[in-house]
């Protein structure tokens, strides 16, 4: 059995419960394929993901033997989501007062202007309309790149880059261009800031480290890279499963519209029900151990399934249903755990919490285009969604 064959998310959204509970019935951790003929263990189970995550003996690091999700998919070495401990620490301190959840609600009013502007805009075209191109994918592109204070080119980059680097049937040589010219925007953007700096993350976290020795030029080239790749299409996928989500179940929209205070529950309830990253998050382990009653031989690769994990039932009372109150939802894996949990997660909420709560109020007739079942999930992508939502209004 391969890699491809048993990730779940290459169907309906609303329909991958089986392939999720399957996964989960095995007690064991069992070996797939990957691209490269590579086995690597298989962790399926919330309490097993929870421990690999956290456990310092499996690395993130490329050259210790890492999986690799794609050919030519770059891993970005030297960046906070792939260096081990202690650097790992090092690095992330720079960046952690940028993203605390008291920073981000500083933000707040910049999040809603920005979503406020897209509502406008896209009620000013002539239905129907893409909704994830001409809203879900505006609201990060604008919302990351004023905080790395990038020129509109550089924006229009980023995402022209992400779209051919998400996407799993992107041939190799061509993801390879790609990974290269996001690069060289962020490395650009970086150096600019090193001769004008600005009000923006890039100048406060990395033009003082860089300069000292703190950081080297190469780690700040990349970090930028996976500050911008990790805060767009996940947050602009997440949006577009939301709006969908309110749009066939008409009782989420009514909430989201009607009662504020169910939002943010909502929303973690999305990030478990519709786990964004499809692929699962890779380690490799350092030494032997023992998980779920399985010994891991050092130099094993392993690849944590956060989806089937967000369905475990040990964890979520019948995880294969959409609830707006499960208080447990808080407990999803969608931003990892660990050191390497995503720095930006409260900068993600706050994005689609608010795009979502901006479209149940601001556009009321906003319907689908095509019915449901003739929509088209992406099943050839790293991230989960759709490849296009049409909407009237």
């Amino acid at each position: 059995m391969t890699a491809q064959q048993v990730l779940p998310l290459h169907r309906s959204l609303f329909d991958q419960a089986d392939v999720l509970r399957d996964m989960r019935e095995q007690d064991r951790l069992s070996k797939v394929t990957m691209w490269d003929g590579r086995q690597v263990w298989y962790v399926t189970r919330y309490e097993d993901a929870r421990r690999v995550l956290r456990d310092p003996r499996f690395s993130v690091v490329r050259d210790r033997g890492l999986p690799e999700l794609s050919p030519g998919r770059d891993t970005t070495p030297g960046t906070l989501g792939r260096t081990d401990e202690p650097r790992h620490r090092e690095l992330r301190r720079m960046f952690t007062d940028e993203f605390l959840a008291a920073r981000i609600d500083m933000l707040r009013p910049h999040v809603e202007r920005t979503v406020a502007a897209q509502v406008t805009r896209l009620l000013a075209t002539t239905p129907p309309a893409d909704f994830h191109t001409a809203f879900s994918m505006g609201v990060p592109e604008e919302t990351v790149g004023s905080l790395l204070g990038a020129p509109p080119a550089a924006r229009r980059e980023f995402r022209r880059c992400l779209t051919i680097l998400t996407d799993r049937t992107t041939p190799a040589e061509v993801k390879s261009v790609a990974d290269r010219d996001l690069y060289t925007c962020c490395r650009q953007l970086v150096e600019q800031k090193l001769t004008e700096p600005g009000d923006d993350l890039i100048s406060r976290c990395m033009v003082g480290p860089l300069r000292d020795g703190r950081m080297h030029p190469e780690e700040a080239f990349r970090t930028t890279v996976q500050l911008v790749s990790g805060g767009h299409d996940t947050t602009s996928a997440t949006i577009t499963v939301g709006v969908l989500t309110m749009l066939v179940k008409p009782e989420w929209r009514q909430a989201i519209r009607e009662r504020p205070d169910v939002v943010p529950l909502a929303v973690e309830e999305l990030l478990r029900y519709h786990t964004p990253m499809t692929d699962g998050l890779p380690r490799v382990a350092l030494e032997d151990v023992v998980i779920g009653g399985t010994r891991i031989r050092a130099g094993d690769g392993l690849l944590v399934c956060v989806a089937s994990a967000n369905r475990d039932e040990r964890v979520f009372d019948q995880p294969d249903e959409l609830r707006l109150d499960r208080q447990e939802a808080r407990r999803h894996l969608s931003f990892g755990h660990g050191v390497h949990r995503c720095i930006g997660q409260w900068l993600a909420r706050a994005e689609i919490q608010t795009a979502i709560s901006a479209v149940a109020t601001g556009m009321p007739t906003l319907r689908l285009a095509v019915p449901v079942d003739q929509l088209a999930f992406r099943e050839d992508s790293f991230i989960a969604g759709v490849q296009e939502l049409p909407v009237t209004w």
